[in-house]
């Protein structure tokens, strides 16, 4: 893949045990361990379900929280319809690559691209 170690989950504590993995590769291959983190809420976006989506985090709060798990990087993505509709091979190469990812870690119910 590309440099650096991924992870995306949607729960806090899925997201902890993902990032607490990520962390671990991270370190045994000296890489910085990045997150990344979609902003609205895809549901918002591709729902049938047009009510503001209510966070639990919000992002600033979020942005702390990840800084507190070791986190060096977070980047946040415009979730919009543009990028709902990116194809798994446009997801990685245009995302993942280009942030230079190594490894990518995800939830067992995260989808790279439409």
């Amino acid at each position: 893949m590309c440099a650096g170690s991924w992870i995306f989950r949607r729960s806090y504590l899925g997201h902890q045990e993902l990032i607490n993995l990520a962390k671990r590769i991270a370190k045994q291959q000296d890489l910085k361990l990045a997150v990344m983190t979609f902003f609205p809420h895809p549901k918002q976006i591709i729902g049938n379900d047009q009510t503001p989506q209510t966070y639990i985090t919000p992002l600033g709060q979020k942005a702390k929280l990840m800084q507190d798990l070791g986190v060096e990087t977070l980047i946040v993505v415009n979730f919009d319809s543009a990028f709902a509709l990116l194809s798994p091979s446009d997801f990685i190469e245009d995302y993942l690559c280009g942030f230079k990812g190594k490894h990518a870690v995800a939830g067992f119910d995260f989808r790279y691209g439409h």
